[in-house]
């Protein structure tokens, strides 16, 4: 899935069905929120995971993180860990 499918996805869900301009600039607003993000900078979550229990919510149909993406997540569990 291209960033432009992603941004646009994530338009629809989060705000509804919009008029192209608006959905364009609301598009280019999460783009620039992305860009200055850390973690959208990262290839791959560093190895060793957190100090505290670590908790990944997703859902069946959610419209980002797909199940197989969310299972990946699994490897890198310590017991006390959860997928919600």
């Amino acid at each position: 899935m291209s960033c432009e499918q992603v941004l646009t996805s994530c338009v629809r869900h989060l705000f509804g069905e919009q008029p192209h301009n608006t959905s364009k600039m609301l598009m280019a607003v999460l783009c620039r929120d992305l860009e200055q993000s850390s973690l959208f900078k990262l290839i791959e979550l560093p190895k060793g995971g957190v100090s505290m229990p670590l908790m990944v919510c997703g859902s069946k149909n959610d419209p980002i993180v797909d199940s197989p993406a969310l299972k990946g997540w699994l490897k890198g569990f310590k017991p006390e860990d959860n997928l919600w």
